[in-house]
């Protein structure tokens, strides 16, 4: 359908980077629109962000656009394997990011993990995808959304956020897997476009990626040591195929990129393990220091409180209520045991 580009309301987009907005807009110029934006009922933008600038930059009006129904997906009348069919890879990151927010909004709690100790096989929030205890609202998220995996939402992810507009259409049109376009990502912009094109790349694209490439072997010199991974750079003006990579990454005890964007030599199985035990200890303390901080605030603000609480319930707006209903309860246990936790810890550490 149609829609005024004036009554689109575009959040903030997981992409940051819009690319070639120039070329787009003579390619829609030249043939037109050629796939709509994707809004929801409330015309809030989904995915088509560089279309919908484009198409404004061009002076239009109206564009053409399609419904994503977040809640029919999370509640399961629209299958995954049609969400597949119908969207693109992107478009899909998208609809995953929209059912994100969707789901931590009906949760009221972390949306790392779907908690359902107490509705064991019963579906998200009695209206989502039936999940197991203790799956990964990303898995969820990833399934709903069509990927086959939240390993393969995540590496379409990249694509997205650090690919090259050429990189994204590629993986869009099935041209190259998410793997292999996620490996690329890790490449500059114009060795993205090189690797695309392969032997039929244009002499300046591969002009223009020599040249990036020896300028962040500079930048990387300006501060350390050369190497012989920047040797081999400097030398044959590109990065090395994945087997000269990883012997290079042996020599200096760590990982190189090869020319194909894919990070060599292999971490192993223990290297995989030892990180991700250290990612969840970082992780795990930020939450921590997350919630100290929200006490601390909590404790200041209501500190300060010294009138009749029947007094300010009026005051509290229909705008503000639903969310204050959402939090109340676990609000006051938890303060409740916070409150006790913390009279110990006073008289443990002598504090007044």
């Amino acid at each position: 359908m149609k829609v005024l580009i004036q009554d689109i309301v575009v959040g903030d987009r997981f992409r940051k980077d819009k690319g070639d907005i120039d070329g787009l807009m003579k390619s829609i110029k030249e043939l037109g629109l050629l796939q709509p934006i994707g809004i929801t009922k409330d015309n809030v933008l989904v995915f088509g962000e560089r279309r919908l600038t484009a198409c404004y930059a061009l002076g239009w009006s109206e564009i053409e656009a399609r419904v994503v129904d977040v809640s029919s997906i999370i509640e399961g009348e629209f299958a995954e394997n049609e969400v597949r069919k119908a969207f693109t890879p992107s478009e899909r990151l998208a609809i995953a990011d929209a059912v994100q927010r969707e789901i931590g909004r009906r949760q009221g709690t972390r949306t790392d993990i779907v908690s359902l100790a107490d509705k064991r096989k019963e579906q998200l929030r009695d209206h989502g995808p039936e999940v197991k205890k203790g799956e990964r609202t990303r898995d969820v998220v990833a399934k709903i959304s069509g990927f086959s995996s939240s390993k393969q939402m995540e590496r379409t992810a990249k694509v997205v956020e650090d690919g090259s507009p050429q990189l994204v259409a590629a993986m869009d049109k099935g041209e190259v897997s998410a793997r292999k376009a996620a490996d690329l990502a890790n490449l500059t912009a114009p060795e993205q476009v090189v690797s695309l094109q392969g032997e039929k790349a244009e002499r300046e694209a591969r002009e223009e990626a020599e040249k990036v490439l020896l300028q962040e072997v500079a930048h990387y010199k300006l501060q350390n040591p050369g190497n012989a991974y920047t040797d081999y750079i400097e030398k044959n003006r590109k990065r090395p195929d994945k087997e000269t990579a990883a012997d290079i990454g042996r020599l200096l005890g760590g990982q190189v990129k090869a020319d194909d964007g894919s990070m060599q030599p292999p971490k192993s199985k223990a290297q995989k393990v030892s990180e991700k035990k250290q990612k969840d200890a970082r992780k795990e303390e930020s939450n921590l220091r997350r919630q100290a901080y929200h006490a601390y605030i909590s404790v200041c603000y209501l500190g300060q409180n010294h009138d009749d609480p029947e007094k300010l319930l009026h005051l509290i707006n229909e705008y503000e209520l639903p969310r204050m209903i959402e939090y109340f309860e676990n609000a006051v246990e938890w303060f409740t045991r916070f409150a006790k936790e913390w009279r110990k810890h006073a008289e443990k550490n002598n504090i007044k």
